[in-house]
């Protein structure tokens, strides 16, 4: 949380809430069926968190160690349906709508 809460001030960011899967595995989707992030997504598809915001990770395999095919899906569909930005903590990275160089993935 620190490493979070340092980018967020050095970058203007307000942290608003935060979500955390200690436990929970990402290699086989538990985090999606069950965890925080899967209540993410809900909070996303039901307009709770507005489009437009950014979603600060750790790293991008915290997103998602699925097979690649569903690992980038789920990506793109934070950063296309619900157009939130995806900031990269370890590589400073920002993915944004628009803005995806799949290339760099």
């Amino acid at each position: 949380m620190e490493g979070t809460e340092a980018y967020c001030k050095a970058n203007g960011l307000e942290l608003i809430d935060t979500y955390r899967d200690l436990g929970v595995s990402a290699h086989r989707g538990k985090h999606i069926e069950k965890g925080k992030l899967a209540s993410l997504l809900e909070a996303c598809s039901e307009g709770v968190i507005p489009k437009g915001y950014a979603l600060i990770i750790e790293n991008f395999d915290r997103l998602s160690r699925e097979e690649v095919p569903v690992a980038l899906q789920r990506f793109l569909t934070l950063i296309n349906d619900y157009k939130l930005e995806i900031h990269t903590l370890d590589d400073q990275r920002i993915y944004a709508p628009g803005k995806v160089d799949l290339t760099e993935l």
